[in-house]
């Protein structure tokens, strides 16, 4: 396996822990803590957190991790047979790659 295919492969699971992070958060405590909330006001935390969420630093992650993710399971698919690649293919697949 080429080294810039090892770099992609960790950049995309790395990238997917922290998105799976974010989703967990997201749906552990931020929830919980809107819908302590009257609705009026966590409707307005809520658009806060929309407006604030876009940032350079979030998009990348969230949008890369599926691209590096897409590129991944392309390769593996293309190089099928080959050490690691069923793996590399299950993990491009997995549904926190799927931003």
């Amino acid at each position: 396996m080429s080294d810039a295919l090892v770099t992609l492969t960790i950049v995309a699971a790395v990238g997917s822990g922290l998105v799976g992070g974010v989703f967990f958060g997201f749906s552990a405590f931020v929830m919980q803590a809107l819908g302590a909330l009257p609705p009026g006001r966590s409707i307005a935390a809520m658009q806060a957190i929309n407006r604030a969420a876009p940032t350079a630093w979030f998009t990348t992650a969230f949008l890369g991790t599926g691209l590096v993710s897409l590129v991944v399971g392309i390769v593996a698919v293309v190089r099928w047979g080959e050490p690691g690649t069923a793996y590399q293919l299950v993990g491009a697949c997995s549904p926190s790659s799927r931003s």
